[in-house]
């Protein structure tokens, strides 16, 4: 990549990168030498250690960019490949020797070439200072793969970042709510606002928007899609799957569907995101309002052991289910973590996580949670004074 060395920005101790928007000054990475840089170690999400895949297969997945905290970035490719990375302000795109990028032309090596070796990734651990002034600015990230044997070269997906900060140990959340009137759900609106009133209250920033995702989600550590029955449109899937990838974790809530049509639409919209983008292989139930809310379902003991313990331990802790809008049928039915069932000797699971590991036919960085729920406290309310706790551990399972 002789284009690259003579460019004259090789990877150093401290990386400027100029901030876009034509802001001043510049956004500081602080490597320390990368010490977490990782190379041929392991096996990549959806591929197996070892395996020759082909190069086009390469992808970049990231966590969220936040100051004051790691940011870690993990090229997935094949093995005896080498590998760069670059990182510019988002100002792309612009030419790089013979290749069109979607870097900004003050681009730089952030990592300079890195033999796979017999493993099939390269990752980056990147400790970010906490300067306020970082906050807001834009980069893009984009990695070239070369291929020593047959001189063959691929660019990857890019991923355009924005400097974010979360104040008193919280994260940034994003909360979709439903102001759309459903006859069904009129108490959608008043149950985000509660739970972003939650959350808030906990230290998390909390950003609450209508209906559908904004334009930009890139800031965000956790989207929390609130929408009771309102199908969002086919383009959010893609974005949800980009932000899995690249940003954080994404919970999902579903009910009520019986007479809804909406409800249905909403049911069929998940079950095609969890396996058609997300490759999960689950089979749903439809809801038949099973649950009365007296039932007392909980925690599953099976929960994923991070979300049952952090930050408070409840396993088994009662939690309401009414107007369920589907359910994931009896324990050990589906794989995955059971997270909300229903007690013996129904057991019926209404809530299910995935840790990123667990999605295998692409590469994530974020965890998914999906609840099919449809009570007008399902997420926070008297007759329910345990769903706090519920969305305080689901909140920080979910930052990964």
């Amino acid at each position: 990549m002789t284009q690259s060395r003579s460019h004259g920005r090789s990877m150093s101790p401290v990386l400027p990168v100029v901030a876009s928007l034509g802001l001043v000054g510049v956004i500081v990475f602080v490597l320390s030498g990368v010490p977490g840089s990782t190379a041929g170690s392991g096996g990549s999400v959806g591929l197996v250690p070892g395996v020759s895949a082909p190069l086009v297969t390469s992808a970049m997945t990231t966590n969220n960019l936040r100051i004051g905290s790691d940011f870690y970035l993990t090229v997935h490719t094949r093995p005896q490949v080498g590998v760069w990375v670059l990182a510019s302000s988002n100002t792309g795109p612009s030419q790089i020797g013979p290749w069109q990028t979607e870097l900004g032309s003050d681009w730089f090596i952030l990592q300079d070439y890195t033999w796979t070796s017999g493993g099939n990734q390269v990752g980056l651990q990147i400790p970010v200072p906490y300067d306020q002034a970082l906050v807001g600015n834009e980069v893009v990230l984009q990695s070239l793969v070369h291929e020593p044997m047959t001189n063959e070269f691929f660019w990857t997906n890019h991923v355009p970042h924005k400097f974010s900060d979360a104040p008193n140990g919280g994260v940034n959340v994003l909360i979709v709510r439903q102001t759309t009137f459903t006859w069904e759900c009129p108490f959608a609106p008043t149950q985000a606002d509660l739970l972003a009133q939650v959350l808030r209250g906990l230290g998390h920033n909390v950003l609450v928007v209508d209906d559908s995702l904004p334009p930009e989600i890139a800031e965000f550590d956790v989207l929390l899609d609130c929408r009771f029955t309102l199908p969002p449109n086919q383009a959010e899937k893609t974005r949800m799957v980009e932000f899995l990838r690249f940003y954080g974790g994404v919970f999902l809530l579903c009910g009520p569907t019986v007479g809804s049509t909406w409800g249905q639409w909403r049911f069929a919209w998940i079950e095609d995101l969890l396996n058609s983008k997300l490759g999960l292989c689950l089979t749903l139930g439809n809801s038949l309002n099973e649950s009365t809310g007296t039932w007392g379902e909980h925690v599953s003991s099976s929960a994923e052991a991070r979300y049952a313990s952090q930050p408070s331990n409840i396993t088994n802790t009662l939690y309401e289910i009414e107007n369920e809008g589907g359910n994931f049928g009896p324990l050990g039915y589906n794989q995955g973590w059971p997270w909300i069932v229903a007690p013996a000797p129904s057991t019926t699971v209404y809530g299910m996580m995935w840790k990123n590991s667990d999605i295998t036919t692409l590469p994530v960085k974020g965890s998914v949670a999906v609840l099919f729920n449809g009570s007008s406290e399902a997420l926070a309310g008297a007759s329910n004074p345990y769903a706090t706790v519920v969305f305080q551990n689901l909140v920080a399972w979910l930052d990964v």
